[in-house]
């Protein structure tokens, strides 16, 4: 592994420091708006929740169309929010650590690279028959492979000095 960091200049590495995080961030965006952006599982789980609601005892309520249009809305609008939050703080963390190598930045990066290279492979063994779950392994097995990488580089500029 060590030839392959070799092989690779600093500032090829340093643009894949960034690359391989924001092609993590856009799949688990993708994935999330997938999963939670979906009307039919949306209606499926209301209706899980309220059929739990009436075994329980409870009285239930009709609820009228306008406010399961405007709870679908709420969610769909929480939904962009978070997944914009999401994206608009890493970009920034990213940017930062392009043209100002801040410490911080990097440290981010570092803690989301094994933190994310551990838990996206993970997430995937339990299904792997799926293509998404593929996906997640893939980018899983590249985090890791740019931590080390971080690493690799961290020591060769303590070397130098």
């Amino acid at each position: 592994m060590k030839k392959q960091y070799s092989n690779t200049n600093e500032k090829n590495f340093k643009f894949l420091t960034i690359l391989i995080p924001f092609i993590s961030d856009l799949y688990i965006c993708g994935y999330l708006w997938n999963v939670f952006g979906n009307k039919a599982q949306f209606d499926n789980s209301l209706k899980l929740a309220m059929d739990m609601i009436g075994k329980s005892g409870a009285t239930m309520v009709e609820l009228p169309q306008e406010y399961l249009s405007e709870l679908w809305q709420i969610m769909i609008l929480t939904l962009v929010s978070m997944l914009s939050l999401y994206m608009i703080i890493h970009v920034i963390i990213y940017l930062l650590y392009w043209y100002k190598e801040k410490k911080g930045a990097l440290s981010y990066i570092k803690f989301y690279s094994i933190s994310a290279g551990i838990l996206m492979p993970l997430f995937a063994v339990f299904d792997l028959k799926n293509l998404v779950s593929i996906g997640f392994l893939l980018i899983g097995v590249a985090l890791l492979w740019l931590n080390q990488g971080l690493k690799f580089y961290e020591k060769a500029r303590k070397q130098v000095k």
